[in-house]
């Protein structure tokens, strides 16, 4: 699949999706074969690239490769999902959402070859605050997504056909919700001279049902 948006016949942003039951969810999608989509907008001081079809670090200085779609989704119950590639130990390839315009603030799943996390970035997004952490960590091909659902976060990665959750947080009600962090992206990292993996394709759509 191309980069690219489907739109959905709506008249208003709505609190919930459950709201739009009778409309098609807005999806955003990119498999990267034609390099990084315009659409896909840098929100770090540093640039990811794409090699053979993946989103991956580009350079060698330590530091995060920050990117989110440049219009938000409709609702606040969110699903993101991405074809891991070549983890490498502790450091994360990132699904992020209910992010702000700014990317100041964000939810994210972060998957590793060792491990498994679900945090929130604040402080211009520089900062994290890790919610749950798992041992699980992710292999090279699977497909992971970030399930958020009302105040519910979940990890889930497909196995057989199925969607299993792997981590998951319960939101006291600190991170921010409403039409003002809708927005959705992707991450990868470079730290201590150890690139993340990278992502082979990526895609975040309104939850309606259990899509993607």
């Amino acid at each position: 699949m191309c980069a690219g948006t489907v739109r959905p016949r709506t008249h208003a942003a709505f609190e919930s999706a459950s709201k739009l039951a009778a409309y098609a969810p807005k999806k955003f999608a990119t498999d990267f074969t034609g390099g990084i989509p315009r659409e896909l907008v840098k929100k770090s001081w540093l640039a990811a690239t794409v090699r053979s079809g993946v989103f991956v670090v580009e350079g060698t200085t330590d530091g995060t490769r920050r990117y989110i779609w440049n219009e938000p989704l409709d609702t606040d119950d969110q699903i993101i999902t991405g074809e891991l590639r070549s983890p490498a130990g502790q450091v994360m390839c990132v699904l992020m959402g209910r992010s702000d315009a700014a990317n100041d603030n964000s939810i994210f799943l972060g998957v590793s070859q060792n491990s498994t996390a679900i945090a929130r970035a604040h402080g211009n997004g520089e900062q994290t605050t890790v919610l749950a952490q798992s041992t699980r960590g992710g292999v090279d091909g699977e497909r992971w997504r970030l399930k958020v659902t009302g105040n519910l976060f979940e990890g889930q990665v497909e196995s057989g056909g199925t969607w299993v959750t792997e981590i998951s947080h319960v939101d006291s009600g600190e991170t921010p919700i409403g039409p003002n962090n809708r927005y959705v992206g992707v991450e990868v990292f470079r730290n201590f001279f150890v690139n993340s993996g990278g992502w082979d394709s990526w895609s975040a759509q309104d939850q309606i049902g259990d899509q993607l």
